[in-house]
């Protein structure tokens, strides 16, 4: 029999129950990404697992942890554990330091949902007309590929802790999608002046405050992993070539063989470790810059052209429909 030995006493535990339990902790931590403090074990209480004998091995500390109901077996009821505890470390949570990626997150939301809406607009009119997502890749591809090179001539440790995975490297993906939705000569095609005032700012960034370049890598490439999987998805699904027998697949969006949850959680790790050595003021000048991001997206994405041609073709669409309606209601009162 295992013991639990806790700051009010001791409770007997089965070795299943207690391991159900460490479990529950160590999901939960990861949930709210406190995996780095489940490993240095810094709560403030004690949890301890005796084996047999004088040794006691400390697990982690969780004086926040509710023991509360009883089943009428006398053991303690894991379920009701699991939901005191979920609301304990949310209280535990909200009473340490926000972390900075949830303060980036409330800062920009405004923003990011009209670019959000902006995006998905545009990305209707690229399910009928494939040259409108061509567009929308001609523009993100400047924009990934100059944060990439940049990556190289910074040599800057924390620039480089944020590309957690080697798979985040879009460059050459962009230029495949690229050479099949605009041709193999897309490389010739003439930046609109909102992505030509994009580069010059990212320019300005590096040369003056390779920091805040971060803020791009941070939102963009979360962005590639959140939204831009779902995107995927719909022209998978609703794309006018869907019915192909041979369908392309989009590499841009293609993260096969990773684990993008994984990832996601690596991603916002990295970058509240990052902030953690910043100053309040870096901080802010950072969020500041977050919004900028969007901004600056939004721009980009309202340059990206096609719209009206297909609205043009859906509405030549609509008239012949229309046209030929009319002509059979007329024919068949001539002939009445």
């Amino acid at each position: 029999m295992f013991l639990l030995i806790y700051t009010f006493g001791i409770l007997k535990w089965t070795q299943t129950e207690l391991g159900t339990l460490d479990c529950k902790v160590r999901k939960l931590l990861t949930a709210y990404h406190r995996v780095a403090v489940w490993k240095s074990k810094e709560f403030n209480g004690r949890f301890y697992k005796a084996l047999p004998g004088p040794n006691v091995d400390q697990i982690v500390s969780v004086s926040w942890l509710q023991f509360e109901v009883l089943n009428c077996s006398g053991k303690w009821r894991l379920e009701s554990l699991d939901s005191g505890l979920d609301s304990e470390l949310k209280d535990n949570m909200s009473y340490n330091e926000e972390l900075f990626t949830t303060r980036m997150r409330k800062a920009t939301r405004k923003v990011h949902s009209v670019s959000d809406a902006l995006i998905n607009a545009k990305f209707a009119f690229s399910l009928r007309d494939e040259t409108v997502w061509g567009g929308g890749l001609f523009v993100f591809y400047h924009i990934f590929a100059f944060l990439e090179d940049a990556k190289n001539r910074l040599n800057m440790p924390a620039f480089d802790k944020l590309f957690v995975h080697k798979i985040l490297f879009r460059k050459q993906a962009f230029e495949e999608d690229l050479c099949h939705y605009l041709g193999p000569n897309w490389k010739s095609l003439p930046k609109s002046l909102a992505l030509e005032n994009y580069l010059e700012h990212l320019q300005n960034l590096e040369r003056e405050n390779p920091q805040l370049l971060m803020a791009y890598v941070y939102h963009l490439y979360l962005g590639l992993l959140s939204g831009g999987q779902i995107l995927a998805k719909k022209r998978n699904v609703f794309g006018e070539n869907n019915h192909d027998q041979v369908k392309y697949i989009d590499k841009v969006t293609d993260f096969t063989g990773a684990d993008i949850p994984q990832m996601k959680i690596d991603f916002r790790q990295a970058m509240n470790e990052i902030a953690s050595s910043m100053s309040e003021d870096e901080k802010q000048a950072f969020i500041e810059e977050s919004n900028q991001v969007f901004l600056m997206n939004n721009l980009i994405v309202n340059s990206v052209g096609g719209q009206n041609k297909v609205l043009y073709n859906m509405l030549y669409k609509t008239s012949a429909v229309f046209l030929v309606i009319a002509g059979v209601i007329l024919a068949y009162r001539y002939h009445k």
